[in-house]
């Protein structure tokens, strides 16, 4: 199942949204790669911070999230027919879609490789995986590096959207957005403190305090500018799927 963003629902809006030129940008993008015929599957839509957008352009998005929370946030801000299932155990028959998208979902996956063979199941076009990075500083990054230093050391993910790539050569990437992006020091630890992010959900408070120390040491040494850089990375789906089968 992986990691269930339930205790996220009432904050993550305020804590994951991009610029909202990014956001126009990706949406203009998957628009014009999803197309308006045959339906589309959003997986881990969650809030439907995607989804909404996409169905008030005219997109028909089936927003699928295991999280009943987030799906009932996203609702309140209107997302339509939401559906709560598992990425790996999609309740949909073979081929009922014409492409799909996930977007910040599959390091989230216990299994990613067999959600996207299962999403290779149910869409008969093009996979799409919306792919950020930062150019320039990185909250997180910089929070995963003082965690190995602290000795608390964790392996990335095996698949996410931005490292599907290196495993399988996409047919299409499509640059989205670049938008500057300039960090709040006391924001970013207000954050990093109150666990806003799933990075922090499982360290030992011990730990966490040992990093957040040196997080505030660091923070003062560093430019907190960054360039947020949004693609589309294109799968056929079915090529995509064959590639993930053992």
């Amino acid at each position: 199942m992986g990691v269930s963003f339930d205790r996220a629902a009432d904050y993550y809006d305020r804590t994951r949204s991009h610029p909202d030129e990014a956001m126009a940008g990706a949406v203009r993008a998957l628009v014009e790669l999803l197309g308006t015929g045959g339906g589309s599957l959003e997986i881990g839509a969650g809030t439907g911070r995607f989804s909404v957008p996409l169905q008030r352009a005219g997109l028909a998005i089936v927003p699928i999230d295991i999280s009943r929370p987030m799906l009932q946030a996203g609702v309140g801000k209107g997302l339509r027919d939401p559906v709560r299932a598992d990425a790996a155990l999609l309740p949909f028959r073979d081929d009922a879609f014409a492409s799909a998208l996930s977007a910040g979902v599959l390091g989230h996956l216990a299994d990613p490789r067999h959600a996207l063979r299962e999403i290779a199941r149910t869409v008969r076009g093009n996979y799409i995986g919306v792919a950020q990075r930062h150019i320039g500083f990185d909250p997180l990054a910089l929070y995963t590096e003082l965690l190995h230093e602290a000795g608390q050391s964790r392996a990335p993910p095996e698949v996410t959207e931005e490292s599907l790539s290196d495993h399988v050569p996409p047919r299409r990437v499509l640059a989205v957005s670049r938008s500057p992006v300039t960090f709040r020091a006391d924001v970013v630890l207000d954050r990093l403190s109150r666990r806003f992010f799933s990075e922090t959900w499982d360290v030992p408070e011990a730990i966490q305090q040992v990093v957040l120390e040196r997080m505030r040491d660091r923070l003062q040494a560093v430019d907190l500018r960054s360039t947020l850089v949004l693609e589309a990375h294109v799968w056929d789906v079915k090529s995509l799927g064959h590639a993930l089968t053992p």
